[in-house]
């Protein structure tokens, strides 16, 4: 399997590559050889050690449960769109909110990055939290000189958690 974005490991050998040497992945360069090295060797002993195939297709659709807990509870995390849209959905009924608000929520402390942990451009995530605001908050929505959305407090919980 050649070394690329296609491969299933890519995701993690992006990442180790941009924490350690800043390197920004692209499709053909996903990272440097040693860091690839590093998350293919961790690759192979968590399939062994979870008794896995060595070799798993990537899934796209794939969710991290506990990236999107950590969201969830207003840590800065990094997630992928599918986990955007699980944490989206669980903070919406956790609060009682429209999912609009709770995407505005989630877009404080939460990057969304592609396969290979490059951050989204927010633009395109938040077109529809945006339209959404402009319609609540009139005042917002005239002011030419902001640039930021609106800060929403979420409503507690009606449930102990």
């Amino acid at each position: 399997m050649e070394l690329n974005g296609s491969h299933p490991v890519a995701s993690a050998a992006a990442r180790l590559c941009r924490g350690r040497h800043g390197h920004v992945s692209t499709f053909a360069s996903v990272a440097c050889p040693g860091c690839w090295d590093t998350a293919l060797m961790a690759d192979k002993e968590a399939a062994a050690d979870a008794e896995l195939p060595e070799v798993c297709p990537a899934d796209p659709n794939l969710v991290d449960e506990v990236a999107v807990a950590r969201a969830v509870a207003g840590e800065p995390v990094e997630l992928t769109v599918a986990e955007w849209k699980a944490a989206s959905r669980i903070v919406a009924e956790l609060h009682g909110t429209e999912l609009k608000t709770a995407k505005s929520y989630l877009a404080r402390h939460v990057t969304v990055v592609d396969a290979l942990g490059n951050a989204l451009e927010s633009v395109a995530l938040n077109t529809e939290v945006r339209r959404w605001a402009r319609r609540q908050c009139p005042r917002w929505a005239a002011d030419k000189r902001r640039s930021t959305l609106p800060l929403f407090q979420l409503p507690a919980a009606s449930h102990a958690a």
